[in-house]
């Protein structure tokens, strides 16, 4: 080869290299580490409700009681003018749900206690999914002080939560995300848990299932939580071996600021991304 040609060619390669140095410097300056939520196979959920219909429940006279008390702190709730904590009719329906509650769980059990509450959770999914059906195209507010069968149905199990569903990413665009749902009863079963925890913690009594959409509630959705327990709620979830508890530790060590740490998290993650990731995190770090 003579000598302008294989200059030529030393030039192409240079630039070459170059260009692929340039490439990896820019993917590493405008990629934005992002969470990720994988599937809920629909068969784990569909055993989930198969087992949750086949199993036993308190007796229809000792879950009225409950479940009135629970209906007439969800109207007080949501009649309540600003936050219900300062309202004396919502206070006086707590105080009689804790001891609705505490009773059911006292003479029976945390079993048939969370039992109720999950099929509550079913309730709330579908009477959401009808109110907001109902109320397309309208302001949710508005809809609601209008009244009618689909509010009052929603409102007995809800109270405020479909406003709090809109916040926490489990209703997008005016619907349910059918997807999320499994977290949706995570979320609803701690509410449930909440009206006993004054004298006794049923967590041990969760099933797997309920404790891993819990957590994965606290990693992808639960934003006003503070960073080291979403990061703690990731490592929990190490122990489900399909799940990216580095990747996403690493993504919310990332958008806290923490980029040492982040690069860290993202080095230990085999996903084809954390690469990219760990490069953001360490050109950010101090």
């Amino acid at each position: 080869m003579s000598a302008a040609p294989r200059a030529a060619a030393v030039g192409l390669a240079l630039v070459a290299l170059a260009a692929g140095g340039f490439a990896v410097w820019w993917s590493s300056r405008t990629v934005e580490p992002t969470l990720v939520q994988p599937a809920i196979a629909p068969a784990t959920w569909d055993a989930y409700v198969q087992r949750v219909q086949a199993g036993p429940e308190p007796p229809p006279d000792l879950a009225a009681p409950v479940l009135q008390a629970f209906a007439d702190v969800n109207r007080a709730e949501a009649a309540a003018e600003g936050d219900p904590a300062d309202d004396l009719r919502y206070l006086q329906a707590a105080q009689a749900m804790r001891e609705a509650a505490w009773h059911l769980y006292e003479f029976r059990s945390a079993d048939e206690y969370l039992q109720l509450g999950r099929r509550q959770a079913f309730r709330l999914a579908d009477a959401a999914a009808r109110l907001l059906t109902h109320c397309r195209g309208q302001a949710l507010d508005a809809c609601l002080a209008a009244g009618g069968p689909a509010v009052v149905d929603y409102v007995d199990v809800g109270g405020r939560f479909i406003g709090h569903a809109s916040r926490m990413g489990l209703v997008v665009d005016g619907e349910l995300v059918d997807a999320r749902i499994p977290l949706l009863q995570a979320v609803f079963l701690q509410h449930w848990m909440a009206w006993v925890r004054h004298r006794a913690d049923p967590s041990g009594f969760l099933w797997p299932a309920e404790r891993a959409w819990w957590l994965r509630f606290k990693v992808e959705l639960q934003t006003s939580a503070p960073v080291d327990e979403r990061v703690a709620a990731a490592d929990e979830l190490r122990a489900l071996g399909d799940y990216p508890a580095d990747l996403n530790a690493g993504v919310l060590l990332y958008q806290a600021g923490r980029f040492a740490d982040a690069a860290r998290r993202f080095q230990r993650s085999p996903l084809p991304q954390a690469e990219a990731y760990r490069r953001a995190a360490a050109r950010r770090a101090p």
